[in-house]
C-alpha cells in the first residue's frame, strides 16, 4: 500500500514542486495550489504568473486532475473491496438453521432445489428483493 500511495501521490508533489520554483512561491504555498487545482476547486487566489508557468499550468492542469480521480478510484476501490470482503466473511461463517432451511423450500415439497438455495443467497446478500 505505501507503493501505491507514492505512485498516486508523486504527480502532485512533483507538479507543486516546480511550481514553487518556477513562481518562487513557499512549498506550502504551491502545495496548497496543487490540491486546489487537482480537485478542480479553483478558488483563484494563487495563480500563474509568468509565462513560464502559465504553460507549466497547461500541461499539469489536465494532468493533476486525472491524477486526482485516479486517487479517488483507488480510495473507493479499496473501501468496497474491504466490504465486500467483510460481507463474504460474513456468508461463510452463516450457520444455516432448520428454519433457514424452511424458509429456503418455498416450493414446501420437503427438498431444497438449486434455484431456491440461489435465491435465498441473493436475497441473503442483498443482492435482489423480495
Amino acid at each position: 500500500i505505501c507503493w501505491l500511495v507514492i505512485r498516486i501521490l508523486s504527480p502532485i508533489f512533483i507538479g507543486a514542486f516546480i511550481i514553487a520554483y518556477l513562481q518562487g512561491w513557499p512549498w506550502y504555498d504551491a502545495l496548497y495550489y496543487t490540491i486546489i487545482t487537482a480537485t478542480t476547486v479553483g478558488l483563484g487566489d494563487l495563480s500563474p504568473t509568468s509565462e513560464r508557468s502559465e504553460a507549466c499550468a497547461i500541461l499539469f492542469i489536465p494532468l493533476a486532475v486525472a491524477a486526482m480521480a485516479h486517487i479517488l478510484d483507488e480510495c473507493s476501490t479499496f473501501v468496497m473491496k474491504r466490504r465486500r470482503e467483510k460481507h463474504s466473511q460474513k456468508l461463510r461463517t452463516l450457520k444455516l438453521t432448520e428454519g433457514d432451511l424452511d424458509i429456503l423450500d418455498t416450493a414446501k415439497d420437503g427438498q431444497v432445489s438449486r434455484l431456491e438455495y440461489v435465491e435465498f443467497m441473493l436475497k441473503t446478500m442483498d443482492k435482489c428483493d423480495e
